[in-house]
């Protein structure tokens, strides 16, 4: 017969050397959009050339997602670094498409985009491209209406931000896991 005393011992549930675990805090929960007082995460303002913000804002279309808005304004005459935004385009990027290209293309993935048919009367446009000296040209059109800004990569570089926090939080994952996608993925065309 076998002895039972080794079987009655009591053994911690743990070894004594381990840490105890705390329980995980609570975290809050997403929020598609960051408050508005918060402007230094959803809006960007550059001044080159003509006054250019970009911001991330629900889209006004039947969807309501997240997504990227530029608005684009020549100076007020005799005012350097001041936008005459009462005589600004604006213009938002269609938050299933767009926003992606807009990424690939501030990524170097795309050599441009030009993204149309916006607006009520379909008359606004977005045309970006790859400057030889690194530099990004950006227009906007409305009717005949037009402004442009050539971005230097300070500048590129601040909306790529803004732009792929707009996809992580559109999709409810963080900034890395969207720019590991963005860069695993083909670049998004039209």
């Amino acid at each position: 017969m076998h002895s039972n005393s080794n079987m009655n011992q009591q053994y911690p549930s743990k070894p004594p050397h381990a840490p105890v675990q705390q329980p995980a805090p609570q975290s809050a929960p997403m929020t598609p959009v960051q408050p508005v007082e918060d402007y230094s995460k959803t809006q960007i303002q550059l001044y080159l050339g003509s006054a250019i913000q970009f911001k991330q804002r629900v889209s006004s279309g039947k969807k309501g997602l997240l997504t990227v808005y530029v608005e684009i304004a020549p100076f007020k005459q005799g005012q350097n670094r001041v936008g005459d935004w009462a005589r600004s385009i604006k213009f938002q990027l269609t938050p299933d498409t767009e926003t992606v290209q807009f990424a690939h293309l501030l990524m170097g993935r795309l050599p441009g985009v030009d993204f149309k048919f916006h607006g009520e009367d379909r008359s606004k446009s977005l045309k970006a491209n790859w400057n030889e000296d690194g530099t990004l040209f950006l227009g906007i059109n409305e009717g005949k209406n037009r402004s442009f800004v050539k971005m230097p990569p300070t500048a590129i570089f601040a909306v790529m931000t803004l732009t792929i926090k707009v996809i992580a939080q559109r999709h409810g994952i963080n900034t890395s896991s969207a720019l590991e996608m963005l860069r695993m993925m083909p670049p998004a065309t039209a």
